[in-house]
């Protein structure tokens, strides 16, 4: 009789653990279960940093249900001064192998996430995004009013690209110190797909750099498609700075366009229009 007892205990102790246990994985999202026919559904700025570096969560599908505002003095968002690296995948430093990079799937949806604010002096990948992997995608999304400061390896959709980016869209700056390189006004390093995308981000930096682009900095994949409003400063003795493209090595671009100035000081070389 107490066995039985404490086997109905048990059992009843299980079922309650499971169903809290799935309550709270399922509170973290607005619906869906992370699986391609169901995407997780973003709904507030909470669910957006949740994702972070979480390995669970980096492979997953995501559906943006809402517009969000990243303003760090908004109710509910990082707080002063915003963030100090990327929001997703965003313990990048660029030396180390492997670093945590998206692999699953993110539906903007044609929706806007907006104020994205980063400051940081610490050396790694920035942007929405720290690093986008092979097989991640980002379709649809709309980022406006970025605001980056570092040293570097940045772009407002990602500091690092892999995968495939498709109609993505990107407003704002990007401020680099002294001696930063790999800057783009959409992604910072691109060795992956880029289509029917745009930004309009100032770029400037410091003295020394080098492969600066208003759409991606260093680029060894393929664009397509693009274009790029923004204007890029750049400081003395910097090199590789394009309207659209710092560096390309390798890469292919196509029916793509900058309209943005490139704007170089003394002892700058190996600039261009579209491709420095």
């Amino acid at each position: 009789m107490m066995r039985a007892q404490a086997f109905q205990t048990l059992r009843c102790g299980v079922l309650l653990l499971m169903l809290f246990g799935w309550s709270a994985e399922a509170a973290e999202f607005a619906g869906g279960t992370g699986e391609p026919a169901d995407p997780y559904r973003i709904a507030t700025v909470a669910h957006l940093i949740s994702i972070g570096d979480d390995a669970d969560l980096l492979s997953k599908h995501f559906l943006l249900a809402e517009d969000l505002d990243l303003d760090p003095n908004l109710s509910g968002g990082p707080g002063a001064p915003g963030f100090d690296g990327a929001v997703i995948a965003h313990d990048g430093t660029p030396n180390a192998s492997p670093y945590p990079a998206f692999a699953g799937r993110f539906y903007g949806d044609g929706h806007t996430i907006r104020n994205l604010t980063i400051r940081t002096e610490t050396p790694q990948y920035l942007g929405l995004f720290g690093a986008v992997g092979s097989v991640g995608r980002v379709y649809d999304l709309r980022i406006e009013n970025v605001s980056i400061e570092g040293p570097g390896r940045a772009g407002a959709l990602a500091g690092s690209n892999d995968g495939s980016l498709v109609n993505c869209h990107a407003t704002g700056t990007i401020r680099c110190f002294e001696e930063s390189n790999w800057v783009g006004g959409l992604v910072g390093v691109n060795e992956g797909g880029i289509g029917g995308c745009s930004a309009a981000v100032t770029v400037t930096a410091g003295e020394r750099g080098f492969l600066f682009g208003g759409l991606v900095g260093l680029h060894r994949g393929r664009i397509a498609n693009c274009q790029a409003t923004g204007d890029i400063f750049v400081g003395r003795n910097s090199f590789d700075a394009g309207g659209l493209v710092g560096g390309c090595l390798g890469g292919a671009v196509e029916n793509s366009r900058a309209t943005g100035s490139v704007m170089a000081s003394d002892g700058c070389w190996s600039l261009g229009g579209l491709v420095g």
